[in-house]
């Protein structure tokens, strides 16, 4: 199951402030509202349903500035020529659930 939500912001952010500026993200009221998360007691999605009052963030390096990194998605048939991710029986996985192949 795949979902796209999208969340603004607008202020200056620095990589050293990211534990803080991921704790302001939870804890705002509009994100707190409105985002999304996959119960794993439940098949249906859900709001987070409840205040976060720590969270650690890290910090994922990378040096990839180019679109030809997406590539072999096409080639390894992982994504079909129309853009959509080929999909796959539903597996489980600890609290995952995976039906496509990315």
């Amino acid at each position: 199951r795949i979902t796209v939500q999208v969340f603004s912001f607008d202020q200056s952010f620095q990589a050293y402030e990211k534990d803080n500026f991921v704790l302001a993200f939870f804890q705002d009221p509009n994100v707190m509202a409105n985002l999304k998360v996959f119960s794993p007691l439940s098949p249906e999605w859900t709001t987070l349903g409840t205040e976060v009052k720590k969270v650690e963030a890290e910090e994922v390096p990378c040096n990839q500035l180019s679109m030809l990194f997406f590539d072999c998605f096409y080639t390894e048939g992982i994504v079909r020529e129309t853009g959509h991710i080929a999909k796959c029986l539903d597996e489980f996985y600890e609290d995952f659930i995976i039906s496509d192949q990315l």
